[in-house]
């Protein structure tokens, strides 16, 4: 679904004719964590897909973090076509990295898996390539579509993502440093509940 998403450069993502609130017809029915019935929260997501294509058509280095848990109660709402892979194994993340090599250059791509309650509640790391990572938390709990509920979690997430983005092997491009993009928003994709894909 990002694959396709990305592909099609967002158009059917913004499409309102697909668009009901948190739901979208081609996709998922709750594919937006804002209700986009609300001007202000579909703005927000025409802003990051604009920050998304400045920051991908740079030759400087770009982070991706692709976030994604799979609680049974919330793997149903996929739209047809992507119901036979509406959680990811190894064949998908791969597909994701090679789409990205073959369309982006100077990136890293870090995959964060979340499986709830955790027994105890940590985090590993596993190195595919020198700019790929899959990365394990294991929650003490399950979270809501939008927080952590517990404070171990938030701190083994952003361990995870302060350590990718202080080791990311990535080019600085002297000649370009003018002219990157000064604000990063995320734009998040959801794919059963949630993984984002952050700039």
């Amino acid at each position: 679904m990002v694959i396709d998403i990305i592909e099609d450069d967002f158009n059917d993502f913004l499409n309102r004719d697909y668009i009901d609130g948190h739901s979208h017809s081609l996709y998922h029915n709750h594919l937006f964590v804002q209700d986009t019935s609300i001007q202000e929260n579909y703005d927000y997501y025409v802003r990051c897909v604009e920050t998304f294509r400045k920051v991908v058509n740079s030759r400087q280095p770009k982070l991706f973090f692709y976030t994604s848990f799979g609680y049974k109660a919330e793997q149903e709402g996929f739209a047809e076509r992507y119901k036979l892979n509406k959680l990811e194994n190894t064949n998908d993340l791969n597909m994701l990295y090679d789409f990205l090599e073959n369309r982006y250059s100077n990136f890293g791509l870090e995959v964060i898996i979340q499986k709830p309650n955790g027994k105890p509640p940590k985090s590993s790391t596993t190195k595919i390539k020198d700019n790929f990572h899959t990365h394990l938390l294991s929650l003490k709990r399950k979270m809501s579509l939008k927080r952590f509920e517990h404070q171990i979690d938030i701190d083994h997430y952003t361990d995870i993502v302060s350590a990718a983005i202080q080791d990311a092997n990535l080019e600085e491009i002297e000649e370009e440093k003018e002219e990157r993009v000064e604000e990063y928003r995320p734009i998040i994709i959801r794919k059963n509940t949630t993984p984002r894909l952050f700039i």
